[in-house]
């Protein structure tokens, strides 16, 4: 989320993005290249010690496509709809929560967790393979296409 304040800012004020001279999809892509560099970095410094450890390079290729995801999955919660804070309350021993403050969880963070599983599954198994890779480039090609998907209006 660190670098989406761009599309968190475009989803409040829908002007920003109708100010961009690209149609909504593209701008929304446009919009992933600075969580997807801001992930990389981390993910490609966190992937430097496997990758010196075990001599495999698709370390880096793992991470660079789990970083596009994660750019994906920041714009896609940028752009989310506003909580409901009109629904009933749910008591807690720290007082009540609305119902509907929760569901905002679902839109954003379950691209992020679905997308990283091929990464997860590599670190789980110890190495990097060729269909971890190619699992992870899906997973890539699918989060960009479900973040810069735009609701038609009507």
């Amino acid at each position: 989320m660190l670098g989406a304040e761009g599309a968190r800012t475009a989803e409040m004020a829908p002007v920003v993005d109708a100010l961009v001279p690209l149609a909504a999809r593209w701008t929304r892509l446009a919009r992933t290249v600075a969580p997807t560099l801001t992930a990389a970095a981390c993910l490609l410094a966190g992937s430097a010690p496997l990758v010196v450890a075990t001599g495999d390079a698709r370390w880096v290729a793992l991470a660079a496509l789990t970083a596009v995801v994660q750019g994906g999955a920041a714009v896609r919660s940028a752009y989310r709809e506003p909580p409901s804070w009109g629904g009933p309350l749910l008591a807690t021993p720290s007082g009540g929560v609305p119902t509907g403050a929760a569901a905002v969880l679902r839109k954003g963070p379950d691209l992020a967790v679905l997308g990283a599983v091929p990464l997860g599954v590599a670190l789980l198994v110890g190495t990097p393979g060729w269909v971890a890779v190619a699992a992870q480039a899906l997973a890539a090609v699918v989060a960009l296409a479900v973040a810069t998907h735009v609701r038609a209006v009507r």
